[in-house]
């Protein structure tokens, strides 16, 4: 879980005291909240289908950014990449060598087209689905896809990745570049393509605690610059950030439940008394059993977020 300021900043020092919830209308008690300390597992999926590498500027920006967010990770993390579109077309294993990672991503930027012309359909949540039998993640590892949302060709459902990524509570984050159509008009937001492409993301994202981040174009139809002449993170450069920072470090919470959970639900989470004001919470919107058994635990059933 992260509590964001308006300017997209993590804030810390947080305490149980900070925050009150309802689940099943009673009352949640906080606990603990501390920063993770905990080794994770990064996955960096990019969707190289041909609603992707169609528009080239959109192509690599997604790709500058996957590079950039790779470059980020901490040096004791796990990091696998997989590339996709009708099915996984590269998977390079979990692993602490960033320079091999680098390559790969800088041998996919100079491809014309990463996949066969007869392979360049979307299986989005088929590709993503197959990587469990590969990789093996765990909770709080984290899965970031680059992708338009686009989802044509797939057998597995939204409905049933969701409820895996929730069973083994990994979050998801996604990152998309507005593409730009022949002709010179931006392709507005992919939606034109696939109904609520982008809303689906955005909808695992808010049920794994993960977070969605989508770059317009300008008016004149040029995607945003990241940094200026300065060096500094341009507003648009400062958000990418922000969504790095999330991936990077989070806060493990601990709450006590008035019942077991017997399946996924809706809690209603809220800060309390934060100096920062108009901040933002993010964290999974509905609550999952936890993996160890109840006999192991206190009186009251225990939850990690």
């Amino acid at each position: 879980m992260d509590v964001l300021t308006e300017r997209g900043e993590m804030v810390t020092g947080l305490t149980p005291q900070d925050f009150k919830a309802c689940f099943h209308r009673t009352p949640v008690q906080f606990l603990s909240v501390t920063p993770n300390q905990s080794p994770q597992h990064f996955v960096i999926a990019i969707d190289a289908s041909g609603s992707m590498t169609f528009d080239r500027s959109a192509w690599q920006y997604s790709l500058d950014v996957a590079r950039d967010f790779a470059a980020g990770l901490p040096p004791s993390s796990e990091v696998g990449l997989a590339v996709f579109s009708t099915h996984v077309l590269k998977l390079i294993p979990l692993s602490t060598d960033r320079a091999k990672l680098n390559d790969e991503l800088a041998l996919l930027q100079a491809e014309k087209e990463p996949a066969p012309k007869n392979e360049r359909e979307t299986a989005l949540w088929g590709s993503l689905s197959s990587l469990f039998d590969s990789i093996p993640l765990q909770e709080d590892d984290l899965l970031f896809v680059f992708t338009d949302g686009e989802e044509n060709y797939s057998k597995t459902h939204l409905g049933r990745f969701t409820r895996t990524l929730c069973t083994r509570q990994i979050r998801f984050f996604a990152f998309s570049a507005e593409a730009q159509l022949t002709g010179g008009a931006p392709q507005t937001g992919i939606a034109a393509l696939t109904p609520n492409a982008l809303q689906n993301l955005q909808d695992l994202a808010d049920s794994t605690g993960g977070y969605v981040l989508h770059v317009s174009r300008d008016g004149v139809g040029s995607l945003p610059v990241r940094v200026d002449k300065s060096g500094r993170p341009t507003p648009q450069g400062q958000l990418v950030l922000s969504q790095f920072q999330q991936a990077y470090w989070f806060n493990r919470v601990q709450v006590e439940l008035a019942e077991p959970i017997k399946k996924p639900h809706a809690w209603n989470l809220q800060t309390h008394g934060l100096t920062a004001r108009n901040v933002a919470v993010v964290s999974p919107r509905s609550l999952t059993g936890c993996a160890a058994p109840w006999h192991t635990r206190t009186r009251l059933p225990r939850h990690h977020i």
